[in-house]
């Protein structure tokens, strides 16, 4: 190609169509060093080239792989956290299900042994009472015998006439109520 290239180009110049002057000289000069640099270095260029824009590329990969993956981690975080807000008002409300079931459940364990208690305390309080009028019984007994003890010790031992007046009036009382008997 260069052969013919310098074929055309000293036809042409015979021809007096290109003429040789200092910038044309320059100009084929720059042609022709281009042609040959493109020849001889092109490859290494090109080759030089392909290196670096696929050095770019897995660079620029890499880079949005890297993105995705934080975008993703980011999403997840975010899905996460939603996820456990969404847990915890489950688990508020699983609490308050459970209160109110222990709540009614110690209420009603309440009123059972309530109701189981209670016969038992008013029996206890029955027997308690029978217990205490029988106590109070014998007391007053005791005491009303040491009070008609006293009496006959006060009429018939002291002699004293307010107490002989008064078992005088006790024995005609008595009798009185046999007679009517």
């Amino acid at each position: 190609m260069l052969n013919y290239f310098i074929l055309l180009f000293t036809l042409l110049t015979f021809n007096n169509i290109i003429l040789l002057n200092e910038e044309t000289l320059i100009l084929s000069c720059f042609i022709v060093f281009s042609w040959l640099f493109n020849k001889n270095v092109g490859t290494l260029l090109k080759k030089d080239f392909n290196h670096r824009s696929n050095e770019i590329k897995s660079t620029i990969q890499l880079s949005l792989k890297e993105i995705e993956i934080s975008l993703n981690k980011a999403l997840n975080t975010k899905y996460n956290l939603w996820n456990l807000f969404y847990n915890f008002k489950l688990l508020a409300k699983h609490y308050l299900k459970f209160s109110y079931i222990v709540s009614d459940w110690y209420y009603s364990y309440k009123l059972k042994t309530t109701k189981t208690n209670f016969p038992q305390r008013l029996q206890f309080i029955y027997r308690l009472e029978n217990c205490t009028s029988k106590l109070l019984s014998l007391v007053l007994t005791k005491k009303l015998i040491k009070i008609v003890q006293l009496k006959s010790f006060y009429s018939l031992k002291l002699k004293n006439p307010y107490f002989i007046c008064l078992n005088k009036i006790n024995i005609r009382e008595c009798l009185q109520s046999i007679k009517l008997t």
